[in-house]
């Protein structure tokens, strides 16, 4: 599933506060199609959320790979969301500013 870029609404959640088992952070998604996911929405599902842009090469390479994980894993509750960050700006994968 796609997500727009500017559909992330959220409070502050830094990576070394998370931890496995415990809760997601409480966040808003509104897919392509106009319909909002909630974290709250998700509570009990295994969730893959994946950040990723068409101008980031590591992130092209990784979409493909994802794609065919969730296939083979769908029947067991697995969901990957794909949340696109198509605007210039660094590459959540390697740091590097990057152009579209």
């Amino acid at each position: 599933m796609l997500l727009s870029g500017d559909a992330l609404l959220s409070s502050h959640a830094y990576a070394n506060e998370l931890h496995v088992g415990s809760r997601a952070p409480r966040a808003s998604l509104v897919t392509l199609g106009g319909d909002r996911i909630s974290t709250e929405d998700l509570l009990g599902q295994v969730v893959i959320l994946t950040f990723w842009a068409t101008w980031c090469v590591p992130c092209r390479d990784e979409l493909p790979l994802l794609s065919r994980y969730a296939a083979r894993h769908a029947d067991e509750g697995l969901r990957v969301l794909g949340f696109s960050l198509d605007t210039p700006m660094s590459c959540p994968r390697s740091g590097k500013s990057l152009s579209p």
